[in-house]
């Protein structure tokens, strides 16, 4: 009886997960976050960005480029979302997660270069 029990009460949890989330995977006003890329999600999107870089990197701005942009983060969801083991997620969502990379990334580097010399400038007294 247990099983069934469990198997139940994953499904309400499902139905509720579902019920939080508008249907492009955003938050709902209940405010709960998306669950956090998995590693098999940050590999498939590394992947999919670098099919799409040159559009999606690209600094102009205009209509055309946008619009364009737009497309690519489409195409990008549309083949994220098509994939085994990964969460349903919004052009939005993986927008927002590139760039926040994006900013992690480079602040590490950062980090890293700041370390560095205050280590060689120690390292040398």
């Amino acid at each position: 009886m247990a099983s069934s029990s469990s198997s139940s009460d994953s499904e309400n949890e499902q139905e509720h997960n579902e019920q939080e989330h508008s249907d492009d995977g955003a938050p709902n006003k209940s405010g709960k976050k998306a669950p956090a890329f998995s590693e098999l999600e940050k590999q498939t999107m590394i992947e999919l960005v670098n099919q799409y870089k040159l559009i999606i990197e690209d600094k102009r701005t205009d209509y055309g480029t946008n619009n364009k942009k737009a497309k690519a983060w489409d195409a990008i969801s549309g083949k994220f979302s098509s994939q085994h083991g990964v969460q349903k997620r919004s052009a939005m969502q993986l927008k927002n997660w590139w760039l926040n990379s994006k900013k992690r990334a480079k602040k590490d580097v950062s980090s890293a270069k700041i370390s560095d010399i205050t280590f060689k400038r120690y390292a040398s007294s």
